[in-house]
């Protein structure tokens, strides 16, 4: 019963490290929507709190966030190209404002 367990294991190990790979062609070509898909300019329409429409460009180049904790997550999710998009932060996460409270 433990061998079967440990290859069931390693089955699956090896299963997720193969889906891990890139995707390489043997003729040598790359797949052009990915690259494409980068370079494509179009528009993202947002609706805020107060029913207002904001339309944003992309790929974003500038970012500004409200706080450093959203730096933090946004440099988790974007990744290193996040340091060239940010650009500044605001002070509403400032721990002197909340001491005056």
């Amino acid at each position: 019963m433990k061998r079967m367990v440990l290859w069931l294991v390693i089955g699956v190990l090896i299963l997720s490290l193969c889906s891990c790979a890139p995707n390489n062609r043997s003729d040598g070509t790359t797949d052009q929507a990915a690259d494409t898909a980068d370079e494509v300019e179009k528009e993202i329409t947002l609706t805020d709190m107060m029913d207002r429409e904001v339309t944003i460009k992309t790929p974003v180049k500038r970012v500004i966030v409200n706080q450093w904790d959203a730096a933090e997550a946004c440099i988790a999710v974007v990744g290193e190209d996040f340091t060239d998009m940010f650009v500044g932060v605001g002070s509403s996460g400032s721990l002197k404002e909340f001491q005056k409270i």
